[in-house]
């Protein structure tokens, strides 16, 4: 009982993180599935939730298309032409769109003690990709609130595709 008094106020004191939610969930899982598939489920939720860079690049099945572009296509452009050209949006009007709504992030790597994660960070308005944006030769965006796409960066000349 003190245990789930404790989940409760941690819960209580940071909504947003789901804590009673997440702790009910691996306790189904558990009794479902059984433990080993309950933890893996469990880390695999988080990875989704804080991703890293290495957690992208290395997991084919973590959801994200990966999309091919042109360097020219990406460095020096609007966002919203990256957004078009990758088929994230079906016109560069619809991009202006999805950016004017808060809807599109961009990724950077942040150092917190020994992990590497990405933060996400809403594009702006008529914002330019710089090739300070860019980790490991990928543009790496979120689009609303999991979707995540990595736009891969060949140099010119070796053709592209989405």
């Amino acid at each position: 009982m003190a245990v789930l008094q404790d989940v409760m106020r941690e819960h209580q004191s940071d909504p947003g993180k789901r804590t009673a939610q997440h702790l009910l969930a691996t306790e189904v899982l558990e009794l479902v599935h059984g433990r080993e598939e309950a933890v893996k489920t469990r880390a695999e939720h988080q990875a989704m939730r804080n991703p890293s860079l290495n957690t992208i690049a290395a997991d084919a099945d973590y959801g994200q298309d990966r999309i091919k572009l042109l360097k020219s296509q990406v460095i020096g452009q609007p966002f919203t032409s990256v957004l078009h050209e990758a088929g994230l949006a079906s016109s560069k009007s619809e991009a202006t769109r999805l950016i004017a709504g808060g809807g599109v992030y961009v990724a950077t790597e942040s150092s917190t003690g020994e992990a590497q994660s990405l933060v996400f960070t809403p594009v702006r308005r008529s914002q330019i990709v710089e090739a300070a944006q860019l980790l490991d030769a990928r543009l790496v965006l979120r689009m609303g609130k999991w979707k995540v796409r990595v736009i891969e960066l060949v140099e010119d000349g070796h053709g592209h595709s989405m």
